[in-house]
C-alpha cells in the first residue's frame, strides 16, 4: 500500500525507538519508524496472493501499484461513506466480474491500533466497533478495500460522541417499538385464548378480561412513555446524524400500521451487526 498517509494523533516517528513508550504527558506515542513501515504494510508482508482478489482479466487499473489506491471517501463529518467506498472500489474492475465467495465483516475504520491510543480519546474504540460502522462484504472485496484504500483519519471527538449518542438513541427507540408491535399482537390470540376457553376467566369477571387488559395497557403504557422519551430525543440528534427521522405520530396508540412500518424500517437498519453490501454488488 502506499505509505502517503497521515499518522494517528499523538504518534512520532522516531528511528531511535523500539517500541512503544509515552512520548510526552498528552497521550502521545513514538514508535520506531521501522516498526510503523512494517506495520503500515502488513498486506505485502503477509503476501497477498494475486489470487485474493479478482483475476487479472478483470482489473481496469493495477490494484497493486500505488499510484492507484484512492482515499477512503468520507462525507462532511470526516465519517466514512460505506456505499461510495464499496462503489468506487467494485469500479476499478470489470462491471462482468461476479462478486461472491465466503462473507467477511469489513471495519469501515480499519486500523484499530489507531483507536487505542488515549490521544484518539476514550470512545474511539467504541466508535469504531459501532454496527454501522462495519460492512457486510465477500472476503474478496474486503482484500480489494484493504490493498487499495488509504484508511480514513480518525474523526473528530464531537463527531464520534454524536455518532454513539445517535445510535443508542435509536437502538432505545427500536427496542420500545418493538415491545409496543409485541404486545399489540398478543391482543388478538389472548383473546382467541378466553373465546375458545383455554384461558378460563375467574366467574367473577363475567367474562371480562379485567386482569389481562389492565396488565396490558401497563405494560404498553410503559413502553409508550419510553418510545416517546427517545423519540424526542431523536429530534435533538442532529440531522446528518439520524437514520430514520422523528415522527410523532408513531407513537399515536391508534396508528398500529404505520407504527409497525415504522419498526420495520429501523429494525432493518439496527439489528444487522454489520451493514450488508451483497445487493449493491450484485448491482449492475
Amino acid at each position: 500500500m502506499a505509505f502517503e498517509q497521515t499518522t494517528p494523533p499523538g504518534i512520532q516517528l522516531d528511528g531511535s525507538r523500539t517500541s512503544l513508550a509515552p512520548a510526552s504527558d498528552d497521550g502521545g506515542y513514538s514508535i520506531s519508524a521501522l516498526k510503523w513501515i512494517r506495520w503500515q504494510h502488513r498486506f505485502e508482508d503477509q503476501q497477498m496472493r494475486r489470487e485474493d482478489i479478482p483475476p487479472e482479466k478483470y482489473w481496469l487499473i493495477d490494484p497493486f501499484n500505488s499510484s492507484n489506491h484512492i482515499p477512503t471517501p468520507v462525507d462532511e463529518y470526516g465519517l466514512v461513506d460505506a456505499y461510495g467506498l464499496v462503489h468506487r472500489v467494485k469500479g476499478m474492475f470489470n462491471p462482468d466480474y461476479k462478486w461472491g465467495g465466503p462473507l467477511s465483516v469489513h471495519h469501515l475504520y480499519p486500523k484499530a491500533v489507531w483507536y487505542g491510543f488515549p490521544s484518539a480519546g476514550e470512545h474511539a474504540l467504541g466508535f469504531r466497533e459501532l454496527a454501522l460502522n462495519k460492512i457486510l462484504v465477500p472476503r474478496i472485496i474486503e482484500n480489494c478495500i484493504h490493498l487499495m484504500c488509504l484508511p480514513p483519519d480518525i474523526p473528530a471527538q464531537d463527531v464520534m460522541q454524536e455518532t454513539i449518542d445517535s445510535w443508542g438513541i435509536h437502538k432505545n427507540l427500536y427496542k420500545s417499538l418493538r415491545e409496543i408491535a409485541t404486545w399489540e399482537l398478543r391482543r388478538h390470540p389472548r383473546q382467541q385464548s378466553i373465546d375458545s376457553q383455554t384461558v378460563i376467566l375467574p366467574p367473577e369477571y363475567n367474562g371480562e378480561d379485567r386482569a389481562g387488559k389492565a396488565y396490558l395497557s401497563h405494560t404498553l403504557g410503559r413502553h409508550f412513555r419510553g418510545a416517546e422519551l427517545h423519540m424526542d430525543l431523536l429530534s435533538y440528534i442532529q440531522p446528518g446524524f439520524r437514520l430514520v427521522q422523528p415522527d410523532h405520530e408513531v407513537i399515536d396508540e391508534a396508528n398500529i400500521e404505520k407504527r409497525h412500518m415504522y419498526v420495520r424500517n429501523l429494525g432493518s437498519i439496527v439489528v444487522p451487526r454489520a451493514i450488508p453490501m451483497t445487493r449493491l454488488l450484485a448491482a449492475a
